[in-house]
């Protein structure tokens, strides 16, 4: 699932496209009896951009925006990748990395970006899969996995 999303965000940005609001409600999921296929739907956020025109507008649903959303910072289509790795901490986890019932204490734990492996759901998870976790939820963009 992890694997066609990555497929279609790389795709995306190759066009020049940041989503900004990669959720699974924002997900659909197409089946036939041999294969099933993850479509990313509701662009309603989404934006070209260019390396040279950074973005600024805070867009994105709070538990799923990257800190450097959040902070006012500029920011480029490696937001995505941030959303992807939350994702993914919920497919693997069944709850969200960072979660908070006021928005304004949720977005301190998102610019602090301390989450932890913890839960018992956690101990039957490769180390492979918590580090591409550890990859895509880091604050640092420079350090972020993803496409340059």
């Amino acid at each position: 699932m992890m694997r066609q999303l990555f497929d279609a965000v790389l795709y995306c940005h190759s066009m020049g496209i940041v989503h900004r609001d990669l959720k699974p409600e924002n997900l659909l999921l197409s089946t036939d009896h041999l294969k099933s296929t993850i479509k990313i739907a509701d662009f309603g956020l989404a934006c070209f951009t260019t390396p040279d025109a950074p973005l600024t507008l805070v867009a994105g649903t709070p538990g799923y925006i990257a800190p450097e959303v959040i902070s006012g910072k500029p920011y480029d289509h490696k937001c995505d990748f941030w959303s992807l790795g939350v994702i993914m901490f919920l497919l693997l986890a069944g709850e969200l990395p960072f979660a908070h019932e006021k928005q304004e204490e949720l977005f301190a734990l998102i610019r602090k970006g301390r989450y932890n492996f913890s839960q018992e759901s956690w101990t039957h998870v490769s180390s492979e899969a918590k580090d591409l976790v550890r990859g895509l939820l880091t604050v640092k963009v420079s350090r972020r996995y993803g496409r340059e």
